[in-house]
């Protein structure tokens, strides 16, 4: 992916766009050769048909360093949905 301004987004090109997924794809062609980038997400990507972009784009460019799933167990006491951090 180029870090161009104008470079056209693919992962969020799906039938269900999720923002957080247009938004790592965007953070990562910004994202320095040597720079590092976390996110905290709802873990539903590792699972569901429209993180299959998401989930090539991480795992084919080696972009993962650590990924922690905190299982059932709600991070913030507000939310609704569970979390993963992506290293």
């Amino acid at each position: 992916m180029k870090s161009s301004s104008t470079t056209a987004l693919s992962c969020g090109q799906t039938r269900e766009l999720y923002i957080y997924v247009v938004f790592v794809e965007r953070g990562l062609g910004l994202l320095n050769p040597t720079g590092l980038l976390g996110f905290i997400l709802p873990h539903k990507f590792f699972n569901a048909e429209y993180g299959t972009p998401l989930r090539t784009l991480l795992t084919e460019a080696r972009h993962l360093a650590h990924v922690v799933h905190f299982g059932s167990q709600q991070v913030f006491a507000a939310a609704t949905n569970l979390h993963v951090f992506v290293f």
